[in-house]
């Protein structure tokens, strides 16, 4: 068994089904050490093999548009805007509205910023978020694609951002941070351990208090304001994106991970 999410996985603990499940398997993959140590917390009476292969890059499965303008032209983005991309499926652990929250003292700095949302809020209601960007009149400072965004317009998402925001509250493995990263895009997370495994502060991407507003528009400011060190930490990120979350690598640990029932 491959568990990507451990919570909504396990659910009851006490579950007849959730314990024959794990009981009938030889083999739990999971994506990284806060996962495992989770797994490890539902009470079974036996014990589990459990070892980690993390989450792949996407790297061979998409294709870089470089032309940030041409990007910004197809979604109507001025091409002298500083673009904050907060992408995927809007859930309340993504914590959007710490982002919105944070953006007031972030435009007073930096005017030409544009936080693009682009995903389809799930089990939420976007109301929530109007609410915080009419309150500190930020509707110039958004771009707002409440929808699904098809396969086909991905890239231009990607391509136009110059930094994509995480600002999570709850997470075991995010798929959009290894997007962000496969499009050599630099990426800010708050400082969640599955978050942490990945991501060093001022490295290879940046980190701020979970939970934070204070926190997270300090560190767009900071950002913002060093654009060599922006680059630097993009040039970073990117190569080891490809180098430790490469398939090669995955491929290999996946093995050693089968060898221990064969």
């Amino acid at each position: 068994l491959t568990i990507h999410d451990v919570n909504a996985f396990s659910g009851d603990q006490s579950s007849k089904i959730v314990n024959l499940m794990y009981k009938l398997s030889d083999l739990l993959l999971t994506h990284n050490q806060f996962s495992k140590k989770e797994i490890q917390k539902i009470k079974l009476d036996f014990a589990l093999n459990i070892h980690i292969v993390p989450h792949g890059n996407y790297i061979p499965f998409i294709k870089v548009n470089e032309d940030q303008s041409n990007s910004r032209r197809h979604l109507d983005i001025a091409h002298n805007k500083k673009v904050l991309l907060f992408f995927g499926m809007i859930k309340k652990v993504k914590g959007l509205e710490v982002l919105l929250n944070s953006l007031k003292k972030v435009v007073e700095k930096h005017p030409d910023v544009l936080l693009v949302i682009a995903g389809k809020v799930w089990k939420n209601d976007f109301g929530l978020y109007q609410k915080i960007i009419e309150k500190y009149d930020l509707q110039e400072y958004c771009l707002i694609r409440n929808t699904f965004i098809p396969q086909e317009e991905v890239d231009y998402y990607y391509s136009s951002s110059d930094l994509v925001v995480l600002p999570y509250t709850k997470i075991y493995q995010s798929g959009v941070l290894m997007m962000a990263l496969s499009y050599k895009k630099p990426v800010l997370v708050s400082d969640l351990d599955p978050f942490k495994e990945i991501i060093s502060d001022n490295d290879n991407g940046f980190i701020f208090k979970s939970e934070d507003s204070e926190s997270l528009s300090n560190k767009l400011i900071e950002i913002l304001s060093n654009k060599q060190n922006l680059q630097q930490v993009t040039i970073n990120g990117n190569k080891m994106v490809a180098e430790t979350y490469g398939w090669n690598n995955i491929g290999l640990l996946t093995k050693q991970a089968y060898k221990t029932i064969f």
